[in-house]
């Protein structure tokens, strides 16, 4: 089974890979506000090896019009046309941010503005972080020891901040947990495909490692905590009837089994 090293972390950050990644942490309360590469794909693992000099030059030329090209057509999303780009520089592809392609070059920068944002806000908040959790997923094998030098950057970059890095790697040989650089790397093999709707949902079993942790500070949204508080009810409730039962109080019905329909 899947741990992180700790329970709470002053940030957790997506390194992208697909949508789930940032979907699971939104979903789980453990997103209070977007980073860079939250929502960019990876089809392979040029990305994994382009996070290095990201992070160095703090994302300089990410994304970039000139380094931007469309890679297939475009999509609808909520009634929005999307441009789906993908940047030479690292290989990452963007499907939801942009709705103006590269050729309108102030239309686009205009766009791109809001990830530069963003990633202002990622090394802001990382500079008062004491501990910081990295999160990658992928729906394609890769060598593991290509998050080494992932590490050694992030750990040379945000020098007072203790790091670690949890990979999702679905679509593997195997199901197992590896460990790299004294468990500050752990990689969680799942022999699954990825499955974008599914694994963006809460009953995905592979993300559930996530709800022992949490951000120091952040209290979890309204939504998560609904759902966390029907989860415990529906528990307590069934536990109780059950206790109530096998101690001949003739309550067999406390149990509300259909009561498991609407979690």
């Amino acid at each position: 089974m899947l741990r992180t090293n700790h329970e709470e972390y002053d940030i957790i950050v997506s390194l992208g890979g697909s949508c789930s990644a940032a979907a699971q942490l939104k979903h789980r309360g453990k997103r209070p506000y977007s980073l860079p590469l939250d929502w960019a794909l990876m089809t392979d693992d040029r990305p994994i090896r382009a996070i290095p000099d990201l992070f160095v030059t703090k994302f300089h030329n990410f994304c970039t019009h000139e380094n931007m090209s469309e890679f297939e057509q475009a999509g609808d999303e909520y009634g929005t046309k999307k441009y789906h780009l993908e940047d030479s520089l690292t290989g990452y592809r963007l499907i939801h941010h942009f709705t103006a392609l590269p050729t309108d070059e102030a239309a686009y920068n205009a766009q791109r503005d809001i990830l530069m944002r963003r990633v202002d806000r990622l090394y802001k908040k990382m500079q008062s972080a004491k501990r910081a959790l990295f999160v990658l997923n992928t729906a394609f094998p890769y060598d593991p020891t290509l998050l080494l030098p992932v590490l050694t950057t992030l750990n040379k970059v945000f020098a007072n901040t203790d790091i670690e890095i949890v990979a999702m790697q679905f679509s593997s040989t195997e199901n197992k947990v590896l460990e790299l650089q004294n468990g500050k790397i752990k990689i969680n093999l799942i022999a699954r495909p990825l499955d974008i709707v599914y694994d963006n949902q809460l009953t995905a079993p592979e993300w559930c490692w996530m709800d022992v942790i949490r951000i120091s500070g952040v209290p979890l949204p309204e939504k998560a905590r609904k759902k966390l508080f029907i989860k415990w009810a529906y528990k307590i409730w069934h536990t109780l009837g059950k206790y109530l039962e096998s101690h001949g109080a003739g309550c067999a019905n406390m149990r509300f089994y259909r009561f498991k329909h609407y979690q």
